[in-house]
This record gives structure tokens, sequence and C-alpha cells, in this order.
């Protein structure tokens, strides 16, 4: 689970770094704000206050398509307000495989389960810090985006590791 201190940090940028060294990883980006969709994301469930989609276009400028150009097996694009993320996690259980890497990109999904492995980018605004009650990894943006590939995190046998 990847998160940060707003926008620009480095979230997709560690992503796609991940996915480049991990080319099973399924990816979702997980968004509690609503956007209009494109004709490329395969609406694959939709009720009040959550939309499930496929990206599938690998062309555009959005962070999933980055994720696809980097590898991911698979991606997905969510819209969910926060009383959806159970609804989505139930969604997530039925449809995809205990076996395989999962990557996600939220800020939500930290309220409804404990990830593997999570990681917060940080960029010392106050007010912007990382509230999980579950163990974490705190990164910088500095280092993400200037030192990416210092940043080692492997898929082994069902779990994921940072070194």
């Amino acid at each position: 689970m990847i998160s940060g201190a707003g926008r620009n940090v480095g979230k997709t940028l560690l992503s796609e770094h991940i996915i480049r060294n991990n080319p099973d990883v399924v990816a979702f980006k997980i968004s509690p704000h609503f956007h209009s969709l494109t004709n490329k994301q395969e609406v694959l469930f939709q009720q009040e206050g959550i939309i499930i989609t496929r990206e599938t276009d690998s062309q555009s400028t959005k962070d999933t398509a980055r994720m696809i150009r980097a590898g991911a097996k698979e991606v997905f694009y969510i819209q969910a307000k926060d009383d959806q993320l159970l609804v989505l996690l139930e969604w997530m259980d039925s449809q995809i495989n205990n076996d395989v890497p999962v990557l996600m990109e939220t800020r939500g999904m930290g309220k409804v389960m404990e990830p593997g492995l999570a990681l917060f980018i940080e960029n010392g605004i106050l007010g912007k810090e990382c509230h999980w009650v579950f163990s974490h990894h705190l990164l910088s943006a500095n280092k993400v985006i200037n030192e990416t590939q210092s940043i080692e995190i492997i898929w082994n046998k069902q779990q994921w590791n940072i070194k």
C-alpha cells in the first residue's frame, strides 16, 4: 500500500519502480474523487459511491497508464467514497487471487485493512502526516523522487519485502 502527503510526492514513480521489479503485480489506483471516465476504462462494478474500472489505455498521461507501461499484469482505477471501501475490499477478495502481488496507491484503504507492506511518502508539510495505526515505512519525497533506484521492494512467496 502506497500513500503520501499530497500530490507530486512520488507515489506513482515509486509504484512504477516496484512494478518494473515485480512484473506479476496487479495494480490499483484508488481515489475518493469522482472524475469523468474515458472509453478505455472498462466499468466492472458500479453502485452509489463506487466505480471499479479496468484501465486499458497505456498511452494517456494518467497514473494508471504509467502503471501499464511499467509492466503491471493488470491495472484497476477505482473511485470510491470512504463508506464504500469495504465494498471494494469484498470485490477485491472475490476477484484477485491471494497468490498475486497487489500494489495499491490509496489514501483510504488503510482505514479498512492492514496491508502486508505499507509505505507513506512524506514531504514535511504539517497536517499531511501519516495517521495509519499499523506498522508502516516512512519515505521522504526527496528520496523517492531522486533516489528511487535505491529502494528495493520485492514480492517473495506471498509477501512483500523491503530492503
